[in-house]
Parts: structure tokens; C-alpha cells; sequence
């Protein structure tokens, strides 16, 4: 790395936002809730979260109403899947996930 002219380095972080909503304004997919690039798990959570944002507008008369219930809906899938990957990527060294397959040689 110390001799190359073209190496680069960045960081993975992720969205944890305490409210997707303030006023008349909501924010969905990676705007309210990124999941890391290692999860996989990006496209599902914004398309997830459009349909249920969509789904509570369209069954509430006032949009704080339908926020609440968005995120209140939403919230405990983002939680579990903005931890997962990261639960993973601390397993130590050598240690198999739980579920992998027995390994053959």
C-alpha cells in the first residue's frame, strides 16, 4: 500500500436516524434507515418501506397519523436488519455461522 499512487481507503457507515418524519415530511429507504453495503439488505428495506409509508397515507386521514404508524410498522424490521450483518461480521475468527453447512474436504 505504500508504494502504490492510486490506493484508497474509506469507511462503512450506517443511517440510524431517531425519527423518519418531522412535519409534512417523511423520508424512506437508505434517507431514513441505510443498512450497510454488507448486508444486503438495501433494496428490501426501501421497497419495504415505500409500500408501508404508501399503505398508511392512502388509510389515514392526517399524515401524522400515518408517520406514526410507518414507523411504528417499520421500525422493528430495520432494527433487526441493521444488526444482523453487523452481529456476523463480529464473530470471532474460526467460527462457523450456526446455520452454514457441514464442510467438506
Amino acid at each position: 500500500m505504500d508504494t502504490v499512487d492510486d490506493f484508497f481507503l474509506d469507511s462503512v457507515t450506517q443511517v440510524r436516524m431517531p425519527s423518519w418524519s418531522r412535519g409534512r415530511i417523511a423520508v424512506t429507504g437508505d434517507a431514513a434507515y441505510c443498512a450497510s453495503p454488507l448486508s444486503g439488505m438495501g433494496t428490501s428495506l426501501a421497497l419495504a418501506g415505500a409500500y408501508v409509508l404508501a399503505g398508511e397515507l392512502a388509510h389515514h386521514a392526517h399524515h401524522g397519523d400515518a408517520f406514526t404508524r410507518y414507523e411504528r410498522v417499520l421500525r422493528p424490521y430495520v432494527t433487526r436488519a441493521q444488526h444482523s450483518r453487523a452481529r456476523r461480521l463480529r464473530r470471532p475468527p474460526g467460527r462457523r455461522h450456526p446455520r452454514a453447512p457441514p464442510r467438506t474436504v
